[in-house]
């Protein structure tokens, strides 16, 4: 913290002035939001992509008829209030999948829960109505990027509220959200600013209520987006540095997990219960992972299907015809085979992920981090290197992809604005000081 910037404030004052500018981003972020998207607030849910899957499961929770996708016979389609994607190259896929969703309703846990069970909520409440929830995105994105000014204050005082302005003109003009979508990064990026909060609360007191409280909000990460999997590891990683004892550290360790696997064990019991799986968030891992790690991905690094083989050498492969093997066989054996374009599998899954201004905004974030462990000056932000180190292995894993890591690049851009003002503390106290201090004497 950076106590001497704070200091020349009365402290009701300087709360007041934060809070003031945090409430000022959120109107400008939201007027900004609608005129950018608003002319796309209509009151229907394109029949396209993920939209079918998370309005159908939303629409038939409301109903009562469980989690379940496709058309609930004896049900008019009207009430799912789909309209056709516009485009005629979909027009085959958008057929099938009408064709599929006319034969009844299945259970289907191969998406994440959070984000439908949410919309659910939202149609109980306000009735299946898509441009309400446009409207509940919009807010949420515009709370998110209020928090931003708040965030740089509490680690670096008014430099760190100038810069938590300016990420939050980057976030709302830069970012690839688009809130008119019925599609989960919204939300995610809403909880992960709300998972912050808990950690800043827990960097400042890691008590056992604070520890529960943040594996729980943890765990909701997860349950929204399985793509937040990795946060909780690299948290138990950070965990030592903040608790300096090795009891207390396994005791507050143990804790955490389990509050994390509160929510999803529960989850995982439901998915038993109505189709004798247990699926704690999604069970789309197998297919998933196949398709960021095929020859196709090997040239662009983002997620290609393949059907049904890794491999064209795996065609040809006895035991691969003969049995299903596990999707982590399948994996290793595509990276042993293609041990010669490693390199540019990951490069360029690297690339999908954080395309232009993504990459910038990276740079200018590991810039930051380098230059404060080479001089140690002020206090240092770890959140966004547990958000950048989860989407960094997530991305090498499975692929790149700019919707997935858009939730995370958010917070990459707090340090990214920052940069500079740090750059220019560095540069006054190593240098100017001692050059000044040398000419007076």
């Amino acid at each position: 913290m950076i106590q001497g910037d704070k200091a020349s404030f009365p402290r009701i004052l300087t709360l007041l002035v934060v809070g003031t500018v945090c409430v000022i981003v959120f109107f400008c972020s939201i007027r900004t939001l609608y005129k950018m998207h608003g002319g796309r607030f209509t009151d229907y849910a394109h029949f396209c992509g993920d939209i079918w899957d998370y309005q159908s499961l939303a629409v038939n929770m409301y109903l009562g008829l469980g989690y379940t996708v496709g058309f609930a016979p004896g049900i008019d389609k009207n009430t799912y209030r789909f309209a056709t994607f516009p485009y005629e190259r979909k027009f085959l896929i958008v057929q099938s999948k009408f064709i599929e969703f006319q034969k009844g309703l299945k259970y289907d846990f191969s998406r994440s829960p959070g984000f439908p069970v949410f919309l659910a909520l939202v149609y109980k409440i306000f009735g299946i109505h898509p441009h309400i929830m446009r409207g509940i995105h919009m807010a949420m994105l515009g709370f998110a990027i209020a928090l931003l000014p708040w965030f740089g204050w509490h680690y670096w005082g008014k430099a760190g509220l100038l810069s938590g302005t300016f990420s939050s003109y980057i976030a709302t003009r830069f970012l690839n959200y688009e809130p008119y979508r019925l599609l989960t990064e919204v939300l995610i990026t809403f909880v992960l600013a709300l998972w912050v909060i808990a950690f800043i609360l827990w960097e400042r007191k890691p008590t056992r209520l604070r520890t529960v409280m943040i594996g729980l909000m943890t765990g909701l990460a997860v349950f929204v987006k399985a793509s937040n999997i990795f946060i909780p590891f690299f948290f138990v990683a950070y965990m030592p540095f903040r608790l300096r004892r090795m009891n207390l550290f396994i005791l507050r360790a143990g804790i955490y997990m389990v509050s994390v696997a509160g929510p999803l064990v529960l989850w995982g019991l439901y998915a038993h219960s109505v189709c004798g799986r247990f699926v704690p968030v999604s069970s789309q891992f197998g297919e998933v992972l196949s398709y960021g790690n095929n020859t196709s991905v090997i040239a662009t690094g983002t997620s290609q299907p393949a059907l049904p083989r890794m491999t064209s050498t795996f065609r040809e492969h006895d035991a691969y015809k003969k049995s299903m093997l596990s999707a982590f066989r399948k994996y290793f054996f595509f990276l042993k085979e293609n041990r010669g374009r490693l390199l540019e599998l990951f490069m360029n899954k690297l690339f999908a992920a954080f395309k232009p201004p993504y990459d910038s905004i990276v740079m200018l974030m590991l810039l930051y981090y380098i230059a404060f462990f080479l001089f140690r000056i002020g206090t240092v932000p770890l959140f966004p290197l547990i958000y950048f180190f989860s989407i960094l292995i997530l991305s090498l894993f499975f692929f790149g992809c700019v919707r997935i890591s858009t939730p995370f690049v958010f917070f990459f851009t707090l340090p990214a604005a920052y940069c500079p003002f740090y750059l220019v503390r560095v540069f006054m106290h190593k240098w100017w000081h001692p050059v000044k201090s040398r000419g007076s004497h």
